[in-house]
């Protein structure tokens, strides 16, 4: 077991590239990466119990087992809650790697920051920002994909935020994990700006090697991190439907017989065939702007905290 503590944390925002920069800091040899890369461990107000149950499936993970294995597998995701289990992960760990794990929960989550602290006043937290209205769709696509809502973007948007029953692992959340003003004044109270580094995701994308130069220097690495490859998208959703299959499949009469189970069985088939992984995956003008209204009073919000313009956000 390593006697270091974990001092890197990329804490999200989900579906805003955090999966891209942990797999290109897990190339870099200054880094141990978790090989589990959410462990969530400090987020303990995330009640495993309220799992729906094809999430719960999704991400059990038997740790004693795990744990068994030389070397550990990497996965994706799990829920680990005792904290020698968690030191555990980074047993392999050479002594002067910088220990790094990227739970996107620790943004949503109203005590991972504190506990964070707690296990390591000098530990360094990156945040990865998205337009939210494009982060939740992102999220809306995924869940599509894998089968979790087969509703429309709105319809998806407007019982996720309607709901009151909304917890991390039984519905998506996909207006509250946008909602970023609460969640950076978290971190901020906490922890001083030396060991905070907050980028725009357009930036991460669209300005690679300054990116990885921002995050050497934040680190105060000496080595050269401009070889990253942070423009590359990892985890991206596949798209799902093409735009306008999904304005005939979003019709009121369409929806009716979507409803029907043995037609919905014969539609499978039909749906299959409609997907497209070549046609980018667009969200509609009407469902970005009825998906703005959830998010335009925080992101004003944010903007006074950051100091910056978020204009682009807006538009």
């Amino acid at each position: 077991m390593s006697n270091k503590k974990t001092s890197l944390f990329i804490v999200g925002a989900a579906k805003a590239g955090t999966t891209a920069l942990f797999k290109n800091l897990e190339k870099h040899p200054a880094f141990y990466c978790c090989p589990i890369k959410e462990p969530h461990f400090f987020s303990n107000d995330i009640q495993t119990d309220t799992f729906r149950k094809a999430f719960a499936d999704r991400v059990s993970l038997n740790i004693h087992n795990y744990l068994k294995k030389k070397p550990l597998e990497k996965i994706h995701q799990a829920y680990i809650r005792n904290i020698e289990e968690y030191e555990e992960l980074f047993r392999e760990a050479q002594p002067n790697q910088i220990l790094t794990e990227a739970s996107v929960s620790y943004l949503w989550s109203k005590v991972a920051a504190r506990n964070i602290l707690d296990y390591n006043p000098a530990a360094k937290i990156i945040i990865l920002l998205r337009n939210p209205v494009e982060r939740a769709f992102s999220h809306y696509a995924m869940d599509l994909r894998m089968g979790y809502t087969q509703l429309s973007f709105s319809e998806a948007l407007k019982r996720d935020s309607q709901s009151n029953e909304s917890y991390w692992g039984n519905s998506s959340l996909y207006v509250e994990l946008g909602l970023y003003s609460k969640q950076v004044k978290r971190y901020r109270e906490f922890f001083p700006e030396t060991q905070l580094l907050i980028m725009k995701y357009e930036d991460f994308l669209s300005k690679p090697k300054d990116t990885a130069q921002q995050i050497g220097l934040f680190l105060g690495l000496e080595e050269d991190l401009s070889k990253l490859e942070l423009g590359i998208k990892h985890n991206e959703s596949k798209p799902p439907f093409t735009s306008a299959v999904r304005k005939v499949i979003s019709h009121k009469a369409i929806k009716t017989i979507r409803r029907q189970r043995k037609i919905h069985s014969l539609l499978k088939p039909l749906s299959r065939l409609l997907r497209s992984s070549k046609t980018p995956f667009i969200i509609l003008k009407e469902e970005y702007k009825y998906a703005s209204q959830f998010f335009e009073q925080d992101i004003e919000e944010l903007e006074k905290i950051l100091n910056i313009s978020l204009k682009s956000w807006k538009t």
